[in-house]
Protein backbone atom coordinates (compact mmCIF):
# COMPACT_ATOMS: atom_id res chain seq x y z
CA UNK A 1 0.00 0.00 0.00
CA UNK A 2 1.26 3.17 -0.76
CA UNK A 3 1.77 5.51 2.22
CA UNK A 4 0.89 8.49 0.81
CA UNK A 5 -2.76 7.05 0.72
CA UNK A 6 -5.07 8.68 3.75
CA UNK A 7 -6.59 5.69 5.51
CA UNK A 8 -10.32 5.84 4.79
CA UNK A 9 -10.75 5.66 8.64
CA UNK A 10 -9.30 8.58 9.77
CA UNK A 11 -11.51 10.82 11.07
CA UNK A 12 -11.52 14.45 9.58
CA UNK A 13 -12.64 16.94 12.62
CA UNK A 14 -15.14 19.58 11.53
CA UNK A 15 -14.65 23.07 12.42
CA UNK A 16 -17.72 24.31 14.61
CA UNK A 17 -18.06 28.06 13.53
CA UNK A 18 -20.39 29.36 15.84
CA UNK A 19 -19.09 27.40 18.72
CA UNK A 20 -15.72 29.04 18.32
CA UNK A 21 -17.98 32.85 17.97
CA UNK A 22 -19.56 31.74 21.25
CA UNK A 23 -15.98 30.81 22.61
CA UNK A 24 -14.85 34.14 21.79
CA UNK A 25 -17.89 36.51 22.85
CA UNK A 26 -17.56 34.47 26.07
CA UNK A 27 -13.73 36.13 26.55
CA UNK A 28 -14.33 38.56 25.51
CA UNK A 29 -17.17 39.44 28.15
CA UNK A 30 -14.87 37.90 30.76
CA UNK A 31 -12.24 40.44 30.04
CA UNK A 32 -14.22 43.49 29.95
CA UNK A 33 -15.36 42.11 33.53
CA UNK A 34 -12.15 41.40 35.02
CA UNK A 35 -10.57 44.80 33.53
CA UNK A 36 -13.73 46.92 35.56
CA UNK A 37 -13.06 44.62 38.30
CA UNK A 38 -9.24 45.34 38.23
CA UNK A 39 -10.12 48.95 38.20
CA UNK A 40 -12.47 49.38 40.84
CA UNK A 41 -9.82 47.42 43.37
CA UNK A 42 -7.29 49.41 42.55
CA UNK A 43 -9.84 52.63 43.37
CA UNK A 44 -10.50 50.95 46.71
CA UNK A 45 -7.01 50.26 47.67
CA UNK A 46 -5.97 53.92 46.57
CA UNK A 47 -9.05 55.17 48.37
CA UNK A 48 -7.53 53.43 51.39
CA UNK A 49 -4.36 54.72 51.10
CA UNK A 50 -4.70 58.33 50.37
CA UNK A 51 -6.80 57.74 53.93
CA UNK A 52 -3.70 56.47 55.38
CA UNK A 53 -1.50 59.17 54.34
CA UNK A 54 -3.62 61.74 55.58
CA UNK A 55 -3.47 59.71 59.10
CA UNK A 56 0.46 59.83 58.70
CA UNK A 57 2.70 62.64 59.87
CA UNK A 58 4.44 64.58 57.28
CA UNK A 59 7.10 62.20 55.66
CA UNK A 60 5.93 59.29 57.28
CA UNK A 61 4.02 57.84 54.31
CA UNK A 62 6.65 55.87 52.41
CA UNK A 63 7.86 53.92 55.42
CA UNK A 64 4.42 53.17 56.36
CA UNK A 65 3.93 51.85 53.27
CA UNK A 66 6.92 49.84 53.23
CA UNK A 67 6.33 48.38 56.59
CA UNK A 68 2.60 47.40 56.03
CA UNK A 69 1.27 46.89 52.36
CA UNK A 70 2.62 44.34 49.95
CA UNK A 71 3.96 46.24 47.14
CA UNK A 72 6.31 49.13 46.21
CA UNK A 73 5.85 52.44 47.06
CA UNK A 74 4.83 53.39 43.27
CA UNK A 75 2.21 50.76 42.28
CA UNK A 76 0.80 52.84 45.79
CA UNK A 77 1.35 56.09 43.77
CA UNK A 78 -0.43 54.35 40.94
CA UNK A 79 -3.43 52.91 42.97
CA UNK A 80 -3.64 57.05 44.32
CA UNK A 81 -3.91 58.37 40.60
CA UNK A 82 -6.77 56.30 40.27
CA UNK A 83 -8.55 56.80 43.18
CA UNK A 84 -8.25 60.30 42.64
CA UNK A 85 -9.46 60.18 38.80
CA UNK A 86 -11.40 57.44 38.07
CA UNK A 87 -15.16 58.10 37.96
CA UNK A 88 -17.94 55.43 37.16
CA UNK A 89 -17.82 56.41 32.90
CA UNK A 90 -14.28 57.45 32.95
CA UNK A 91 -12.72 54.46 31.39
CA UNK A 92 -13.78 52.25 28.93
CA UNK A 93 -14.57 48.31 29.64
CA UNK A 94 -11.64 46.36 30.00
CA UNK A 95 -9.01 48.99 30.32
CA UNK A 96 -6.02 48.05 31.84
CA UNK A 97 -4.43 49.79 34.70
CA UNK A 98 -1.42 50.47 32.51
CA UNK A 99 -3.91 52.10 29.56
CA UNK A 100 -5.68 53.74 32.39
CA UNK A 101 -3.59 55.87 33.81
CA UNK A 102 -2.03 56.85 30.34
CA UNK A 103 -5.15 58.37 29.09
CA UNK A 104 -5.46 60.20 32.39
CA UNK A 105 -2.01 61.74 32.93
CA UNK A 106 -0.72 64.86 32.94
CA UNK A 107 1.71 65.81 30.22
CA UNK A 108 4.63 66.51 31.40
CA UNK A 109 6.35 70.23 30.94
CA UNK A 110 9.77 69.87 29.19
CA UNK A 111 12.12 70.63 32.31
CA UNK A 112 13.76 74.20 31.97
CA UNK A 113 17.04 74.26 30.68
CA UNK A 114 20.07 73.78 32.94
CA UNK A 115 23.18 74.95 30.49
CA UNK A 116 25.22 77.93 32.27
CA UNK A 117 26.05 80.75 30.62
CA UNK A 118 29.60 80.99 28.46
CA UNK A 119 32.06 83.14 30.03
CA UNK A 120 35.48 84.52 29.21
CA UNK A 121 37.02 81.88 31.42
CA UNK A 122 35.15 78.89 30.25
CA UNK A 123 36.75 80.29 26.78
CA UNK A 124 39.83 79.74 27.81
CA UNK A 125 39.64 76.29 29.57
CA UNK A 126 37.95 75.17 25.80
CA UNK A 127 40.68 76.87 24.03
CA UNK A 128 43.00 74.86 25.85
CA UNK A 129 41.91 71.75 25.83
CA UNK A 130 41.23 72.00 21.84
CA UNK A 131 44.91 73.50 21.76
CA UNK A 132 45.94 69.76 23.80
CA UNK A 133 43.58 67.80 21.73
CA UNK A 134 45.42 69.05 18.38
CA UNK A 135 48.72 69.50 19.52
CA UNK A 136 49.35 67.30 22.47
CA UNK A 137 52.55 65.74 23.11
CA UNK A 138 51.46 62.72 22.85
CA UNK A 139 48.39 60.68 21.46
CA UNK A 140 47.17 59.54 24.85
CA UNK A 141 47.43 63.53 25.82
CA UNK A 142 45.27 64.37 22.48
CA UNK A 143 42.76 62.01 23.38
CA UNK A 144 42.07 62.63 26.60
CA UNK A 145 41.74 66.53 26.20
CA UNK A 146 39.34 65.89 23.03
CA UNK A 147 37.09 63.63 25.64
CA UNK A 148 37.64 66.54 28.17
CA UNK A 149 36.67 68.84 25.20
CA UNK A 150 33.51 66.76 24.58
CA UNK A 151 32.54 66.95 28.53
CA UNK A 152 33.36 70.50 28.73
CA UNK A 153 30.75 71.14 25.83
CA UNK A 154 28.09 68.89 26.99
CA UNK A 155 27.83 71.42 30.14
CA UNK A 156 26.53 74.02 27.76
CA UNK A 157 24.76 72.04 24.95
CA UNK A 158 27.12 72.26 22.00
CA UNK A 159 29.56 69.69 20.56
CA UNK A 160 33.24 70.96 21.05
CA UNK A 161 33.02 72.43 17.77
CA UNK A 162 30.52 75.07 18.63
CA UNK A 163 32.40 75.42 21.94
CA UNK A 164 35.73 76.29 19.95
CA UNK A 165 33.90 78.78 17.69
CA UNK A 166 31.83 80.42 20.60
CA UNK A 167 35.45 80.18 22.58
CA UNK A 168 37.07 82.15 19.68
CA UNK A 169 34.53 84.58 19.41
CA UNK A 170 35.38 85.49 23.17
CA UNK A 171 39.03 85.23 22.76
CA UNK A 172 40.10 85.66 18.65
CA UNK A 173 43.47 86.24 19.24
CA UNK A 174 44.16 83.66 21.73
CA UNK A 175 45.40 80.93 19.68
CA UNK A 176 47.66 83.42 18.21
CA UNK A 177 51.80 82.81 18.11
CA UNK A 178 54.16 85.54 19.35
CA UNK A 179 54.96 86.11 15.52
CA UNK A 180 51.71 86.58 14.41
CA UNK A 181 50.40 88.78 17.84
CA UNK A 182 53.57 91.27 16.68
CA UNK A 183 52.46 91.14 13.09
CA UNK A 184 49.05 92.50 14.43
CA UNK A 185 50.91 95.16 16.21
CA UNK A 186 52.69 96.47 13.63
CA UNK A 187 49.75 95.99 11.48
CA UNK A 188 47.70 98.04 14.24
CA UNK A 189 50.47 100.63 14.35
CA UNK A 190 50.80 101.07 10.74
CA UNK A 191 47.04 101.54 10.39
CA UNK A 192 46.79 104.31 13.18
CA UNK A 193 49.57 106.10 10.91
CA UNK A 194 48.01 106.01 8.35
CA UNK A 195 44.58 107.50 9.68
CA UNK A 196 46.71 110.19 11.87
CA UNK A 197 48.06 110.94 8.36
CA UNK A 198 44.98 110.92 6.57
CA UNK A 199 43.18 113.10 9.23
CA UNK A 200 45.96 115.49 9.14
CA UNK A 201 46.07 115.76 5.37
CA UNK A 202 42.31 116.14 5.54
CA UNK A 203 42.68 119.13 7.99
CA UNK A 204 46.01 120.61 5.91
CA UNK A 205 43.13 120.25 2.36
CA UNK A 206 40.20 122.33 4.85
CA UNK A 207 42.81 124.82 6.12
CA UNK A 208 44.19 125.30 2.30
CA UNK A 209 40.49 125.21 1.27
CA UNK A 210 40.05 128.26 3.91
CA UNK A 211 42.77 130.26 2.30
CA UNK A 212 41.89 129.72 -1.39
CA UNK A 213 37.91 130.98 -0.36
CA UNK A 214 39.20 133.69 1.72
CA UNK A 215 41.65 134.55 -0.70
CA UNK A 216 38.58 134.56 -3.62
CA UNK A 217 36.14 136.50 -1.55
CA UNK A 218 39.28 139.53 -0.90
CA UNK A 219 39.68 139.37 -4.71
CA UNK A 220 36.11 139.87 -5.73
CA UNK A 221 36.23 142.95 -3.02
CA UNK A 222 39.04 144.27 -4.33
CA UNK A 223 37.62 143.91 -7.73
CA UNK A 224 34.06 145.65 -7.04
CA UNK A 225 35.95 148.60 -5.33
CA UNK A 226 38.31 148.88 -8.29
CA UNK A 227 35.37 148.96 -10.67
CA UNK A 228 33.50 151.40 -8.57
CA UNK A 229 36.09 154.08 -8.46
CA UNK A 230 36.61 153.71 -12.33
CA UNK A 231 32.79 154.26 -12.22
CA UNK A 232 33.39 157.52 -10.25
CA UNK A 233 35.83 158.59 -12.19
CA UNK A 234 34.33 157.85 -15.58
CA UNK A 235 31.09 160.04 -13.90
CA UNK A 236 33.43 163.03 -13.20
CA UNK A 237 35.26 162.80 -16.56
CA UNK A 238 31.84 163.31 -18.13
CA UNK A 239 30.75 165.96 -16.19
CA UNK A 240 34.04 167.86 -16.86
CA UNK A 241 33.47 166.97 -20.55
CA UNK A 242 29.70 168.67 -20.32
CA UNK A 243 31.34 171.36 -18.56
CA UNK A 244 33.36 172.36 -20.66
CA UNK A 245 30.79 171.97 -23.73
CA UNK A 246 28.69 174.51 -21.77
CA UNK A 247 31.57 176.77 -21.45
CA UNK A 248 31.92 176.91 -24.96
CA UNK A 249 28.55 177.33 -25.93
CA UNK A 250 28.06 180.65 -23.37
CA UNK A 251 31.36 182.04 -24.35
CA UNK A 252 30.27 181.78 -27.96
CA UNK A 253 26.70 183.48 -26.72
CA UNK A 254 28.59 185.93 -25.03
CA UNK A 255 31.05 187.11 -27.36
CA UNK A 256 28.30 189.29 -29.32
CA UNK A 257 26.63 190.54 -26.46
CA UNK A 258 27.45 194.47 -25.20
CA UNK A 259 28.91 195.20 -22.36
CA UNK A 260 25.70 196.96 -20.98
CA UNK A 261 24.21 193.27 -21.93
CA UNK A 262 27.10 191.62 -20.29
CA UNK A 263 26.49 193.76 -17.72
CA UNK A 264 23.18 193.22 -17.34
CA UNK A 265 23.27 189.54 -17.85
CA UNK A 266 25.87 189.82 -14.76
CA UNK A 267 22.76 191.72 -12.62
CA UNK A 268 20.25 188.97 -13.47
CA UNK A 269 23.05 185.91 -12.91
CA UNK A 270 23.07 187.55 -9.39
CA UNK A 271 19.85 188.34 -8.42
CA UNK A 272 18.54 184.70 -9.40
CA UNK A 273 21.76 183.37 -7.21
CA UNK A 274 20.05 185.71 -4.05
CA UNK A 275 17.03 184.11 -4.78
CA UNK A 276 15.23 187.02 -6.52
CA UNK A 277 15.35 186.38 -10.41
CA UNK A 278 12.76 184.05 -12.03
Amino acid sequence: MNNLEISSTVPVPVIDLPFLAREINDAHRQVQFHGKSMLMEAKRAGEALLEAKRSCIHGEFKKWVADNCAFSYQTAVRYMRVAKKITHDSFEQGDSLNAFLDAHSTPRQPEPSTTRSFTREDAERALKFHALATRGATEAEQKAASGKLASFAKEFGMTPEATVARAREFLPDAEKTDFQRAADEVKKRNAEREAQFSREREEWAAREAEREAAFQREAKERDARAEKQAATIRELHEKVRQMSARREELFKDLRGKSKEELLDLLVSAQLQLEGFGA
